[in-house]
């Protein structure tokens, strides 16, 4: 059982992959803060986030002539079960979805977008 232990501290944390996300505004996680469950217990809680960017500013200047919008589409699942009142377990997965939409000069418009789970 020990060895078990030991294996677990050490060598398990070497498979997990911590993964930052540069979602175009203010982290998601920053809304992660859920009141503490009872043993036996679920928790589920879904987050949502909207970003756009359509103003080009350079410093203190703005550019009215921009041809480019920046769209971001963030979410977060987070599913808590807790034992008792001192150890619980949680699963946290991100989906995020960005799309750059740029007109082109002579009409017609070019969208690029990335989308990614984790």
């Amino acid at each position: 059982m020990r060895y078990l232990q030991l294996f677990l501290v050490f060598c398990l944390p070497l498979s997990l992959y911590g993964q930052g996300c540069c979602s175009g505004g203010p982290p998601l996680s920053g809304s992660l803060g859920l009141e503490p469950i009872q043993g036996r217990h679920w928790q589920v809680e879904p987050i949502f986030d909207y970003n756009t960017q359509q103003d080009l500013v350079s410093g203190t200047k703005s550019f009215a002539d921009n041809p480019r919008n920046r769209l971001t589409y963030a979410g977060l699942l987070r599913v808590s079960y807790a034992l008792n009142a001192r150890l619980s377990f949680t699963v946290l997965t991100s989906w995020v979805r960005q799309e750059e939409r740029v007109r082109r000069v002579g009409g017609g418009q070019s969208i690029n977008y990335a989308q990614g789970l984790s």
